[in-house]
């Protein structure tokens, strides 16, 4: 299970009206909707006050099949936790490419968030987070100069982070913190010299840009002059990326089906973020409303592949079912996710 696709479930778990409401942008980097009174996360998609109407949509019936989607993958990870659970020690995480990580991370804690009460699902959760809290850093060793697995366990960690924030003690708290706030300004580094800083149309820089966003957003109410340095850089570049995909008329992207779709699931977030905290709204984006229909293509019989630069996979790396859900609901506004939800689903595996 995959982070854009949890992320994007999670989405669909809200109503129109909750998904809209968004807290201004301030010159301290926190949100302006932030009271004094109450825990500064969950922030990310929603606020405190806003869980126990999640929790209630997760159990209704028209939401049932994004929830199964839910508790079938953490039953999953819980059955094998051997198998999923980080390594224990830093040489074997970074020994291979390691993005899995980050990616179920993300489902995991929303689980955790809609079902409180499983104490098992959490106490996994927790130790899953303390190994990654404990590596030195989250490079895979052999491509160190590649920062997109990076990425992934920083949005999935930081995610993660302001999913259960209410339920850490204050240790984790302040190592987990420390931990976003390390890899997010080291990555906000890297976008000064690396290339996926500078480009707008790879799935590098979708996905990385992504990440320092999502840590600054996290890191907001803690530090928020780092926050504001990372939030103004990942938005004019994302913004950047979204005036010049307004420009590709049929909704497509250049490479393909497998690794467009790292790039489709990072501006589907990204989507969602700015509306939320900046009030930038592209969910009247030309591009947005085609891509949909480019997605769709993919799913009717008879389809076989897609001709992508630089990109020989004919599979769906993430999606399509999220992308396509999340573009109903937000973009094309018909509300229509419900039903499509199973057989999308069904055809992506």
């Amino acid at each position: 299970m995959a982070l854009a696709g949890s992320g994007c479930l999670f989405l669909l778990l809200l109503c129109h009206g909750l998904a809209e409401r968004s807290g201004r942008w301030e010159r301290s980097g926190a949100s302006a909707s932030e009271g004094p009174k109450r825990l500064p996360h969950p922030l990310l998609y929603f606020d405190p006050r806003d869980v126990s109407n999640l929790r209630q949509k997760s159990h209704s019936s028209g939401h049932s099949a994004i929830t199964r989607a839910i508790r079938n993958a953490v039953g999953t990870m819980l059955g094998k936790p051997s198998f999923y659970l980080p390594p224990s020690d830093y040489l074997s995480f970074s020994a291979k490419w390691n993005e899995v990580y980050g990616n179920n991370l993300g489902v995991l804690s929303l689980y955790c968030l809609l079902y409180p009460e499983d104490q098992a699902a959490l106490d996994f959760t927790l130790d899953y987070m303390d190994r990654m809290a404990s590596y030195p850093q989250w490079q895979v060793r052999v491509a160190p100069n590649d920062e997109v697995p990076v990425a992934h366990s920083l949005t999935g960690f930081a995610t993660a982070f302001d999913f259960l924030y209410p339920s850490l003690d204050a240790a984790r708290r302040q190592s987990y913190l420390e931990k976003i706030h390390g890899v997010t300004k080291e990555l906000y580094e890297f976008s000064k010299y690396r290339a996926w800083g500078k480009h707008y149309l790879h799935n590098h820089q979708a996905t990385n840009i992504v990440a320092l966003l999502v840590g600054a957003l996290v890191l907001s109410p803690h530090r928020p002059q780092t926050a504001l340095l990372c939030k103004q850089i990942a938005v004019d570049v994302m913004e950047k990326t979204m005036f010049l995909l307004d420009h590709v008329v049929d909704g497509s992207l250049d490479e393909g089906v497998a690794y467009g779709s790292y790039t489709a699931r990072s501006i589907t977030q990204y989507v969602a973020l700015a509306l939320r905290h900046f009030h930038l709204n592209h969910t009247g984006s030309p591009w947005l409303k085609q891509h949909f229909w480019f997605y769709y293509a993919t799913l009717l019989p008879g389809f076989q592949r897609t001709v992508g630069i630089a990109d020989s996979n004919y599979n769906w790396f993430y999606g399509p079912e999220s992308q396509l859900a999340f573009l109903d609901r937000f973009v094309l506004t018909r509300c229509s996710l419900n039903p499509f939800a199973s057989p999308t689903d069904a055809k992506s595996k």
